[in-house]
C-alpha cells in the first residue's frame, strides 16, 4: 500500500510548468504530459527541465514566424522551444 499516492485537484489542472502540481509523482506527470500532447502542445515546463513529446506529425505554426516573433518579444512568453529559465 505505500505505492498509492492521493488524488490531488491539481493534477486535473493544465499547467504550463508541470512542477506546479501538488504531490507530483508519475500519473499525473504523464496525465498532464498527455492532455498537452492531444491538444498539439508539446513543450512542457517541469522548473528549470523543458520536456518535450515526439508528435510523429506535423503541427502547424509551432515553428512559425509568428510564433517565433511572440516569444521574442513577449516578456512572459508560454512555454516554447525558444525560451529559456533565467539564472
Amino acid at each position: 500500500m505505500e505505492d498509492i499516492h492521493e488524488f490531488d485537484p491539481t493534477h486535473m489542472l493544465d499547467y504550463d510548468d508541470a512542477a506546479r502540481i501538488n504531490n507530483l509523482h508519475e500519473a499525473p506527470l504523464l496525465f498532464v504530459l498527455l492532455r498537452r500532447y492531444e491538444a498539439k502542445q508539446i513543450y512542457t515546463a517541469c522548473s528549470e527541465v523543458l520536456i518535450s513529446v515526439n508528435p510523429y506529425r506535423h503541427i502547424e505554426g509551432l515553428y512559425g514566424e509568428e510564433k517565433m516573433n511572440e516569444a521574442a518579444t513577449s516578456k512572459n512568453p508560454k512555454v516554447s522551444f525558444l525560451t529559456l529559465p533565467e539564472n
